[in-house]
């Protein structure tokens, strides 16, 4: 079998629960006041309705038969304003690769994927968030060319 990336289907949804939950552990790491240790961003039923949503493609990367990574978009439009231009874009709201098969290109596959999906749909760019403190996220994503447009500030209260 070859390696593709395709959109999620239902079939998929069991292996996307593995890598939500792979990636929370990378994400209660970083901020255990804010993440819990296990459990999943979306239950199945909500996996389910995402991935019918054409306004929030799901792509994965299959390896072998398995879905080793995904990456969850959004396009957003945003309309004129008296001080913004009316925009379009790709927002990637997770993209995430399983433990073992990080360091792989899987990652880089995935967002060059959606990068070409979001061209090729008429956005003017691809954004995503990434928590302050993950590092690896971080070098990966300006690997790719990525560059900050904002920072989100806090003052926590313990």
């Amino acid at each position: 079998m070859e390696n593709v990336i395709r959109r999620a289907d239902k079939e998929d949804i069991s292996d996307i629960l593995l890598l939500l939950e792979d990636i929370l552990k990378v994400h209660n790491k970083i901020r255990p006041d804010i993440f819990k240790e296990c459990g999943y961003k979306y239950n199945s039923a909500e996996l389910e309705n995402i991935l019918v949503d054409p306004d929030a493609p799901v792509f994965v990367y299959e390896m072998n038969g398995r879905v080793v990574g995904h990456a969850f978009c959004k396009m957003i439009k945003t309309p004129e304003s008296p001080a913004k231009l009316p925009r379009k874009i790709l927002f990637i709201d997770d993209l995430a690769v399983l433990e073992k098969y990080r360091g792989a290109g899987i990652g880089t596959a995935l967002y060059e994927h959606a990068k070409k999906y979001a061209k090729e749909s008429g956005c003017s760019s691809v954004t995503l968030h990434v928590w302050n403190g993950n590092e690896t996220a971080i070098r990966f994503y300006e690997k790719l060319g990525l560059k900050p447009q904002q920072f989100v500030m806090e003052d926590c209260f313990d």
